[in-house]
């Protein structure tokens, strides 16, 4: 449900692109204009474009869903380009901004795939907190730092301006079938899933604590997902 929902997110703007030269020209048409060739060729070029980033999202999300968990030698920032090129329409069209620092060069022996999945679980309970919780567009933030700690480890946060997790359930939220919300909205497996990745998969750690900073001179409290994983050498 979720994925289905972030490609109808990813479609919904370059199809209403579609639709609006097809219309304009249509109606330009319709009353007789003088259409130009240029004109012709702007409206093509603009309905090829889009039609070709749907084919490509079309690619990603496939790839996203094979079951490929093979583990090999991979880049933290190819994880996030993928991760993000799946989210970033989602992110967007509930208007929130998203902050990056990721470090170049942080090796991982690890899942693309499935990173990736543990990751956009992560955002997705981020958006769901900044849409409900959060009025002032301009409030919504999420921070993602990616750098490595030491010789052997690399640290991965995200952080919302969500207000933050309940005390008395901010121990609970990575058990399985745990959910705040209701029961027609979730089903309480994402965090279990995302830990279920990052400990038994990437034989990494996970924790979740709440935050207060300060961004553009203003003060926020959100949710920080803290994940560390083994680093390899170049």
């Amino acid at each position: 449900g979720e994925m289905i929902g972030n490609i109808a997110h990813q479609w919904r703007q370059p199809l209403s692109v579609i639709t609006t030269s097809a219309s304009g020209l249509n109606l330009e048409a319709e009353l007789d204009m003088e259409i130009s060739k240029e004109q012709i060729k702007e409206y093509s070029n603009l309905v090829i474009q889009q039609a070709n980033y749907l084919s490509s999202t079309i690619d990603n999300f496939r790839d996203f869903l094979k079951d490929d968990k093979d583990h090999k030698i991979i880049k933290i920032d190819e994880v996030f380009n993928y991760t993000l090129a799946l989210m970033d329409a989602t992110i967007k069209n509930n208007n929130i901004r998203l902050i990056k620092k990721i470090e170049d060069n942080l090796l991982i022996d690890g899942s693309i795939n499935e990173l990736s999945e543990a990751f956009i679980n992560i955002l997705n309970n981020s958006k769901d907190i900044l849409k409900e919780e959060i009025s002032n567009e301009e409030d919504r933030l999420i921070f993602i730092d990616a750098y490595k700690k030491n010789s052997s480890q690399v640290v991965i946060t995200f952080k919302d301006s969500g207000g933050g997790i309940p005390d008395d359930i901010i121990n609970k939220v990575f058990e399985p079938y745990f959910t705040s919300k209701h029961q027609s909205r979730g089903t309480g497996l994402g965090l279990a899933i995302v830990d279920k990745i990052i400990r038994e998969r990437h034989n990494g750690t996970i924790n979740v604590s709440n935050e207060q900073f300060e961004y553009e001179g203003k003060t926020y409290k959100g949710a920080c997902f803290m994940v560390v994983l083994n680093c390899k050498d170049l």
